[in-house]
C-alpha cells in the first residue's frame, strides 16, 4: 500500500511539472507572437472629430509615425524624432508592451514603456500609449487632409497648388511592395518598367506652376533590357506619358507609347507598369 501510495505522489507531482511546463511555453509563444504583430509595420497618428477619423498632414511638420523593428522602435514626433532601443518586451491581455530607453544620437536620454493595442480584429486601427494610430497597410482607406497654408504663412495665394504639384516628387506604384512603378523627381520622371533591367527617363514638357496633369517625353532609355525597343526616332517632342494629380496622394498615370517621328506613329502603346492604362498610382514612402 506505502508503494502504491508513493507512486501516486510521483505521477502527480509529474502531472503538475507538465502543466506548469505547458503554461510556460504558452507564455513564451504570447511573448513571442509580439514582434510578429508589429514588427516591420508603420503605425500613423489618427485625428479624430466625433466618428470622422482622418490622417492629417501640418504644413510645417510631419505626421507623427511609429516604425517598429526587430530590436528598436522609430518614433517621429512631427519636428524631432528619436530611436527606443527595446530591452524586454511581453504580452499583457493583448497589449504589446516594450519596455527600453529613449536614444538620442547615442545617448539614452530616458527609460520608458511603449504600449501597443490593435482595437479590431482586422489590426486596422491601434492605441499607442492610449493614442490612435493606423497600420500603414491600411492608411488609404480613410480620409487625408493636410493644413492649409494661410494657417501657417503669409502670402498663400497659388501657393498651396504649387504645394500639391511639388508633392508628386517620390516614388509612385499599384503595390509598393512591387518594384515596378515610377519615380518623380522634379522634372524628371523614371519608369522602371524591368528591375535593373530596363528603364524609361522622360523629362517634363510643361512647367507651369499649379498644373495637374503634367505631360513627358522621352529623355532616354537605359538597361540591357532596352536595347531592343530603342530608336532615334523616338527621341523627339511628343509626350509620351501623362500623369493627372489627384486627391488623397493619388495620380492617374496614362502611357501613350513612343511617338516615331519618322513614320508618325505611336509604337509600344500597351500598358506599360500594369495591365490597366491609365492606371491609378498610390505614393509609396521612401
Amino acid at each position: 500500500m506505502r508503494k502504491i501510495t508513493i507512486l501516486y505522489f510521483i505521477l502527480i507531482s509529474l502531472a503538475s511539472s507538465c502543466q506548469d511546463k505547458k503554461q510556460t511555453n504558452k507564455n513564451n509563444i504570447n511573448d513571442s507572437q509580439i514582434l510578429s504583430n508589429t514588427e516591420k509595420h508603420t503605425f500613423y497618428r489618427v485625428s479624430q472629430n466625433g466618428k470622422e477619423r482622418v490622417i492629417y498632414q501640418p504644413c510645417d511638420a510631419n505626421i507623427e509615425k511609429y516604425i517598429v523593428y526587430h530590436d528598436s522602435i522609430f518614433h517621429d514626433l512631427g519636428q524631432e524624432f528619436y530611436t527606443f532601443k527595446v530591452l524586454s518586451q511581453k504580452n499583457e491581455n493583448n497589449k504589446y508592451k516594450y519596455s527600453g530607453e529613449y536614444i538620442f544620437g547615442k545617448t539614452a536620454i530616458s527609460k520608458e514603456s511603449i504600449t501597443f493595442e490593435a482595437i479590431d480584429n482586422n489590426k486596422k486601427y491601434w492605441k499607442i500609449n492610449n493614442e490612435l494610430f493606423i497600420d500603414s497597410l491600411y492608411a488609404n482607406t480613410i480620409i487625408h487632409k493636410q493644413q492649409s497654408c494661410k494657417e501657417c504663412y503669409e502670402g498663400c495665394e497659388g501657393k498651396e497648388k504649387e504645394t500639391k504639384v511639388s508633392s508628386i516628387n517620390g516614388k509612385w506604384g499599384t503595390n509598393c511592395n512591387n518594384p515596378i512603378g515610377i519615380t518623380v523627381k522634379e522634372n524628371e520622371l523614371i519608369i522602371c518598367v524591368e528591375p535593373n533591367n530596363y528603364y524609361i527617363h522622360l523629362t517634363k514638357v510643361n512647367g507651369k506652376a499649379g498644373d495637374k496633369t503634367l505631360k513627358y517625353k522621352l529623355n532616354r532609355l537605359d538597361g540591357f533590357g532596352s536595347k531592343d525597343v530603342y530608336s532615334e526616332s523616338y527621341l523627339n517632342d511628343n509626350e509620351i506619358a501623362i500623369i493627372k494629380i489627384l486627391e488623397n496622394d493619388k495620380i492617374e498615370f496614362n502611357w501613350l507609347g513612343f511617338y516615331n517621328k519618322v513614320n508618325k506613329q505611336r509604337q509600344y502603346t500597351d500598358p506599360i507598369i500594369s495591365n490597366d492604362n491609365p492606371v491609378l498610382l498610390e505614393k509609396c514612402e521612401n
